[in-house]
């Protein structure tokens, strides 16, 4: 019954009905002519007396003259209110519907505007800790020889051997100059699992699965390859000529007892964090444009 509320169906039905009658009404009414005769009415005057007829005017010039045309003409004036009854009542749903469409539409682009300027408003905070992380892996990438506070560069390519210094303090000046980078880098990284598990308990994705994904591929990693425990209780002397030697990482299976194992894992977490970290600062640098 779907039809029963679509406007331009009722108005074919309609007018579909009009039609037959004219057909019903040519073979069932006589037109009185002078000197007591008849004659057949016309194909237009049939046509004309059916839309009188539904639409329920009533002129009288053309009158229904045996028991059949009278209960055909009957039956159209009530078809006639029924569906002029229901072509309105669809047209006035049709309104409604697109009013109300248009209205939720309108809060729908409210609601997504205010979504992304509270998530640029809390990105201004959620940028630092990005940063920080940024900056905890170029010096947890790079030899204590080679940094550099006033140009710290990316090395998405580091190689094993360049996690050396990783147990030596970091030359930025925020942080202790007892704490070594790798404890830093843990600390930035706990930081930032709790802002974007915050980010997606409290802001609506929906909008931006881009942004969604990076974080949840961010969590899934930090929390599937986490060997922080174990890389904190190594002491920097042995393991680090080791790293200093083994320019490749070694490749070993899962499950291997060998010393370097864990810090095989953190070379490939770190260089998967670092790429997802870039990707969420591109994505939010998108929003806010």
């Amino acid at each position: 019954m779907n039809f029963l509320k679509n406007p331009r169906k009722l108005f074919y039905i309609y007018m579909i009905i009009i039609v037959i009658y004219t057909v019903c009404y040519s073979f069932s009414i006589d037109i009185p002519i002078p000197n007591d005769k008849i004659r057949d009415i016309t194909i237009i005057e049939s046509f004309y007396f059916s839309i009188v007829t539904i639409t329920t005017l009533g002129y009288g010039d053309i009158l229904p003259n045996s028991n059949i045309s009278m209960l055909l003409a009957s039956s159209e004036v009530l078809l006639g209110i029924l569906i002029i009854g229901l072509f309105v009542n669809s047209l006035w749903t049709s309104y409604i519907t697109k009013i109300e469409a248009t209205q939720l539409k309108n809060i729908e682009k409210e609601i997504s505007k205010q979504n992304i300027i509270k998530l640029n408003t809390y990105y201004q905070y959620l940028e630092q800790i990005l940063k920080d992380f940024r900056n905890s892996y170029i010096e947890l990438t790079t030899p204590l020889v080679n940094r550099n506070l006033n140009d710290l560069k990316l090395n998405n390519d580091f190689k094993f051997s360049d996690m050396q210094d990783m147990f030596q303090h970091s030359i930025i000046n925020k942080y202790p100059k007892d704490k070594a980078v790798i404890s830093i880098y843990y600390e930035i990284l706990d930081i930032l699992i709790i802002e974007l598990k915050f980010l997606l308990a409290n802001f609506d994705l929906e909008n931006n699965p881009s942004i969604h994904q990076v974080i949840i591929n961010l969590l899934t990693w930090s929390y599937a390859r986490n060997h922080k425990q174990i890389l904190l209780s190594y002491k920097f002397g042995y393991i680090e000529e080791q790293l200093k030697i083994t320019e490749t990482a070694p490749k070993l299976k899962n499950g291997s007892n060998h010393k370097l194992y864990p810090f095989t894992l953190l070379e490939t977490t770190l260089k998967f964090q670092i790429q997802q970290v870039e990707l969420l600062l591109h994505e939010f640098n998108q929003l806010k444009r």
